[in-house]
C-alpha cells in the first residue's frame, strides 16, 4: 500500500481535528475560527481607513472624516468585545477539550495489552501523543486553518485594491514569500529533529525530577545518601536538554537572518515604488498611504499563509503520532462474551513465552490444568517464571507458543473484559492510592451503602477492621496527607492487608496473591494466608511467595525453575520426592528456627 504523502497526512489530520472538535463542542470550533476571520477583515479595514480619512481631510470634508473615525472606532470596539468574550470562553473550553483528549489516550491505553507497552516504539508514540495533548496541537490545527482562511480574505480584498500592481513588484513579493517559506520549512524540520532528540533526555529528566520531589523516596534517599547521585543525574539531564535547545536555537537563528534581509529589501522596494508614484503626482496622499499599507499587508498575509502551512506541518507531527497511537491495534482480538460460572477448567497447553528483546524464554513448554476451587501455591527461586506464569494467566501477555484454554476455549478468542472478570489479584507492585480507604477498596465514585458495608466486611475479614474503626473518619479517612491534612500513613503490612481486602471485595472466582505479604513476618504471613484460605473456601486461589508458609494450605504446589514447571504435587508428595521444593522448604525451616508451618 502506498504511504500517505505529507500534504495528504496534513489534510487527513486537519479533517480529523475538525470532526473531533465539532463532535465534542461545536461552539468551541466557532470560538476558535471567529477571531481569525475577524483579523482577516480587520486587516482590510486598516488598509482602507487611512485613505478615506486623509482624502476627507485634504478635501475639507471634515464631517465625512469624523464619520469614518466613528465607524472605525465602532468596528474596533465590536471586534475587541467579541474577541475578549471569546478569550474568556475558550480558556475553559480549551481545558475541557484537552482533558477530553487525555481521556481518549487513557481509554486507548486500557484497551491495549500490557506487553505492548514494553515496545519502545509504542512508548515513543505515547510520549508524542501526550505532548500533542499538553501543547494543544489539535486545537492549533483549527486555528492555523482558520488563520489561512482569514489571510485569503485579506489577500482577496487587497488584490482588488492593487489590481494594477506591476509584475516585477509581484515577483519580488513572491521571492520574499519563498524565502520565508523555506526558512519556515527549515525551522519546522529543526523542530522535529529537536523533539525527537530531546524526548529520551526529557523522559529521563522527568523521571529523575519525580524521584527528587516524591515523598515516597525521601527515606531511601536519606538512608543511602542518594541526594548527590540523583542531583548529579538531574543536572546532567538538564544540561543535556539545554545543549539540545542551544544547538537547534542556533540553527533557527542562522536561518532567520535570511527572512530579515528579504524583509528589508522588500520594504525598500515598496517604499521606492510608492514614493516615485507620489512624486509624479500620480497618487494622492490617501492613495499613497493605502497602497503602501496594502503592499505591506499583502506581503504579511502571503507570508502568514506560508508560515501557517509550515506550522501545520509541525503540528501535524504530534497530531499524527496522537492518531497513530489511537490507531494502534490491540493484541486483544477475542470477541466471545461467554459468562463463566464457578465450574471451569483453565489449561496451559505447552505454553512458552519470552519477553520482548530477550533471547531466552521466561516460561518454557508449560502444561498444567487448574480446576475450579483448587488452592495452588506457586514457588521457585528468583527469575524462575512464577510472575510470568501469572501474567500469562491474567492475559497481560500473549504466549509465543502454545495456548491457554478456558473450558477448552483459547482465551485469545474470548473478550478480554469478560475473561478478566474471572480474576482479582494482588500483584507484587500493587498500588495504594492517595484517596480514602473506602475508595481504595471499592473504586467507585459514589459507593452505595451496600458497597460500603461490603468494603468494611472485607477489612474485618483481613484483620484491618479495628484499625479503620479506630480512625476519626473511619473508612472515609484519606491515605497520606496529599489531599487531606488528617490523612494517615499505613504501615507496609497494613498497606498489604488493604490490597488483599480489595481482592476480597471484588469477590472474583479466581483470586491471585503474588507475594503480597513480603512486609509481614513469617508467622503473620501464615496467619494472613490461613485467614484468607478460610474466607475463600469456595474460590480458586493462587499463592505466590518466596516463603513457603502458604504451601501446606494448598491442594497442589507448582514448582518452577528457569522457566520450566519441574514439580507438581501436594506438600507431602513434594517433601517425599526430595527435589528442589524439599530443599527450599528445609532451608527455610532451618532459617526460621523450625517455625514454618506444615
Amino acid at each position: 500500500m502506498k504511504k500517505n504523502t505529507i500534504p495528504t497526512k496534513v489534510i487527513r489530520n486537519v479533517i480529523y481535528a475538525v470532526r473531533l472538535v465539532w463532535t465534542y463542542d461545536r461552539l468551541l470550533f466557532f470560538l476558535r475560527a471567529l477571531p481569525q476571520l475577524i483579523d482577516g477583515i480587520n486587516a482590510l479595514v486598516i488598509v482602507v481607513l487611512p485613505k478615506l480619512l486623509l482624502d476627507s481631510l485634504i478635501d475639507g470634508r471634515f464631517e465625512h472624516a469624523i464619520g469614518v473615525v466613528i465607524a472605525f472606532a465602532c468596528w474596533e470596539l465590536l471586534a475587541s468585545i467579541i474577541k475578549a468574550a471569546i478569550m474568556r470562553s475558550t480558556a475553559v473550553r480549551d481545558t475541557q477539550f484537552q482533558e477530553h483528549l487525555g481521556q481518549k489516550l487513557f481509554n486507548k491505553m486500557i484497551q491495549l495489552r500490557h506487553e505492548q507497552f514494553e515496545s519502545p516504539e509504542l512508548h515513543e508514540k505515547y510520549e508524542f501523543a501526550n505532548k500533542c495533548v499538553s501543547e494543544g496541537d489539535m486545537l492549533s490545527f483549527i486555528t492555523s486553518s482558520m488563520a489561512i482562511v482569514g489571510s485569503i480574505i485579506t489577500i482577496s480584498g487587497i488584490g482588488y485594491i492593487l489590481s494594477d500592481l506591476p509584475w516585477w513588484i509581484l515577483t519580488i513579493l513572491a521571492l520574499v514569500v519563498i524565502v520565508n517559506t523555506l526558512v519556515n520549512i527549515a525551522s519546522k524540520n529543526y523542530y522535529v529533529e529537536q523533539m525527537e532528540e530531546e524526548t529520551p533526555t526529557e523522559r529521563r529528566l522527568y523521571y529523575t525530577r519525580g524521584r527528587l520531589r516524591r515523598i515516597e523516596y525521601a527515606k531511601e534517599i536519606r538512608a543511602f545518601d542518594l541526594s548527590s547521585f540523583i542531583s548529579e543525574k538531574y543536572c546532567q539531564y538538564v544540561e543535556g536538554l539545554f545543549n539540545i535547545f542551544g544547538k537547534y536555537d542556533k540553527k533557527s537563528t542562522n536561518a532567520l537572518r535570511w527572512t530579515i534581509i528579504a524583509a528589508k529589501v522588500q520594504m525598500f522596494v515598496f517604499y521606492a515604488y510608492n514614493i516615485v508614484h507620489f512624486a509624479r503626482k500620480l497618487w494622492t496622499v490617501g492613495t499613497f498611504s493605502m497602497n503602501m499599507s496594502a503592499m505591506l499587508q499583502l506581503s504579511s498575509s502571503a507570508n502568514s499563509i506560508a508560515s501557517e502551512v509550515v506550522s501545520m506541518g509541525r503540528q501535524n507531527v504530534l497530531v499524527d503520532r496522537f492518531l497513530s497511537f489511537l490507531e494502534t491495534p490491540s493484541t486483544y482480538t477475542g470477541r466471545l462474551n461467554t459468562q463463566y460460572e464457578d465450574d471451569f477448567v483453565i489449561e496451559f497447553d505447552n505454553v512458552s513465552f519470552r519477553y520482548p528483546g530477550q533471547e531466552s524464554y521466561a516460561l518454557k513448554d508449560v502444561t498444567i490444568k487448574i480446576n475450579a476451587g483448587e488452592k495452588l501455591s506457586i514457588v521457585g527461586l528468583n527469575g524462575a517464571g512464577k510472575t510470568t506464569f501469572v501474567s500469562l494467566l491474567l492475559g497481560l501477555y500473549k504466549p509465543q507458543k502454545g495456548r491457554i484454554l478456558l473450558n477448552g476455549q483459547d482465551i485469545e478468542d474470548i473478550d478480554y473484559k469478560a475473561y478478566s472478570k474471572l480474576f482479582s489479584a494482588v500483584m507484587q507492585d500493587y498500588q495504594v492510592y492517595a484517596f480514602t480507604i473506602r475508595d481504595n477498596i471499592t473504586f467507585a465514585s459514589e459507593p452505595t451503602a451496600v458497597e460500603t458495608q461490603k468494603a468494611l466486611d472485607a477489612l474485618d475479614k483481613i484483620g484491618l477492621g479495628k484499625v479503620v474503626n479506630g480512625l476519626p473518619e473511619r473508612e472515609n479517612t484519606y491515605i497520606t496527607e496529599r489531599f487531606n491534612e488528617s490523612g494517615i500513613r499505613l504501615s507496609g503490612g497494613e498497606d498489604q492487608r488493604l490490597a488483599i481486602a480489595r481482592t476480597l471485595y471484588q469477590n472474583a472466582p479466581i483470586m491471585i496473591l503474588d507475594e503480597p505479604t513480603s512486609a509481614l513476618s513469617p508467622q503473620s504471613e501464615y496467619d494472613i494466608y490461613n485467614r484468607f484460605s478460610e474466607i475463600t473456601q469456595d474460590k480458586t486461589v493462587l499463592y505466590i511467595s518466596h516463603r513457603l508458609s502458604s504451601c501446606s494450605l494448598c491442594d497442589r504446589i507448582l514448582v518452577f525453575d528457569e522457566g520450566e514447571l519441574i514439580e507438581n504435587g501436594s506438600h507431602d508428595e513434594l517433601i517425599k520426592s526430595k527435589r528442589l521444593y524439599a530443599e527450599m522448604y528445609s532451608k527455610q525451616y532451618e532459617l526460621y528456627g523450625g517455625t514454618l508451618n506444615g
